[in-house]
C-alpha cells in the first residue's frame, strides 16, 4: 500500500467516525472507548491535522487526490477542522462535547465528512449501512 493509500484510508475512517450519527456522543459524552481512540476533540483534531498531517499532505499528494476526484472533498474537510480548532480556542463553551456535537460548526463539519465518505474512492474503505437502516 502506497503511502497516498494509507493516508487517504485514515482520512476516510476519520471522516467515516465524524459522519456517524452517534459514534461520537458515544466516545465523548457516554465514555464509551471501545468507539475511537480520539477521546475528545483536541484528540480528534490532532490525529487529523498532526499525526495525519492532512493540511500540509493535501500538496504532497495533490496529483493523486486529483486522480480520485477528491482535492475539493478533502480541501475542504481540513479547512473545516483548521477553522474549528481556531473557534474552540476562542469559545471555550465548545470543548464541551454535549455543546460542539449540536453546534452549527459541527453540523458543517460533519456534512463535508460525509462528502469525503461518499467518494467513488471512498468506497472500499467505508462500511455499508444494513439495508433496513438509514443511510448517514
Amino acid at each position: 500500500m502506497s503511502d497516498f493509500d494509507y493516508w487517504f484510508e485514515n482520512i476516510v475512517s476519520e471522516a467515516d467516525l465524524i459522519s456517524s450519527p452517534n459514534a461520537l456522543t458515544k466516545a465523548w459524552i457516554q465514555k464509551d472507548k471501545d468507539v475511537t481512540s480520539a477521546y475528545d476533540i483536541d484528540e480528534l483534531l490532532e490525529q487529523l491535522l498532526g499525526d495525519l498531517r492532512l493540511h500540509e499532505h493535501l500538496r504532497r499528494f495533490d496529483q493523486d487526490l486529483c486522480r480520485i476526484g477528491a482535492v475539493e472533498a478533502v480541501a475542504a474537510f481540513a479547512q473545516a477542522l483548521l477553522d474549528l480548532e481556531k473557534i474552540i480556542k476562542s469559545d471555550l463553551r465548545l470543548k464541551k462535547p454535549e455543546n460542539l456535537l449540536i453546534s452549527s460548526q459541527w453540523e458543517g463539519l460533519v456534512r463535508l465528512a460525509k462528502c469525503i465518505t461518499q467518494l467513488p474512492a471512498a468506497r472500499i474503505y467505508t462500511t455499508p449501512a444494513p439495508k433496513n437502516s438509514p443511510q448517514k
